[in-house]
């Protein structure tokens, strides 16, 4: 199996980048075999600390309030068979081990569900092999607005493709991270 640590590293996200990886390393060093990967523009200079991944899909016709957030759905067309997302603006403060077990293989996406139903974003587990063509599949719903009434955020937009699938969403919770 292919993993990836990715985390978002355009405009606003790009300085808390390495920090976030650096306190990856001193509390829950990953195994050398999962990749480290920065989401960036093309014209962002690349990273020391991780492998730097320019964005390729223009995501600025989806309706967000944030167009840079977007860029974290190109995390789903990454080609590893599981893709763990943290937010840049996340801290590392134990053990994350859990994230790169093969436990999490049983569902397409694990996030810490929340009070409200939802899912939170910042913390994503995407399972690639459990449904290939995943974002081209979310981008036709989220581009004939599909998810208009659940916000404008990108959380907003994951939550609408997951109630409107009725695709389960595995649980995330209790994770040493901040």
């Amino acid at each position: 199996m292919t993993t990836a640590i990715v985390t978002l590293g355009t405009k606003d996200n790009r300085e808390g980048c390495q920090p976030l990886m650096d306190s990856l390393e001193k509390h829950s060093p990953p195994p050398s075999t999962v990749d480290k990967l920065v989401l960036c523009d093309f014209d962002d200079p690349p990273v020391d600390f991780a492998v730097s991944v320019p964005v390729t899909v223009d995501y600025s016709d989806l309706l967000l309030d944030d167009k840079d957030a977007a860029k974290k759905f190109f995390m789903f067309l990454l080609p590893y068979n599981q893709v763990i997302y943290l937010d840049s603006k996340l801290m590392c403060t134990g053990d994350l081990s859990v994230l790169w077990s093969e436990q999490l293989n049983q569902h397409l996406l694990y996030a810490k569900h929340l009070p409200d139903g939802g899912i939170d974003d910042r913390v994503m587990v995407f399972n690639h092999d459990r449904q290939l063509g995943f974002h081209d599949a979310f981008l036709y719903l989220a581009r004939v607005h599909m998810f208009d009434g659940y916000g404008k955020t990108s959380r907003d937009m994951l939550n609408g493709y997951f109630c409107h699938t009725k695709r389960k969403v595995g649980n995330l919770q209790g994770l040493n991270i901040r």
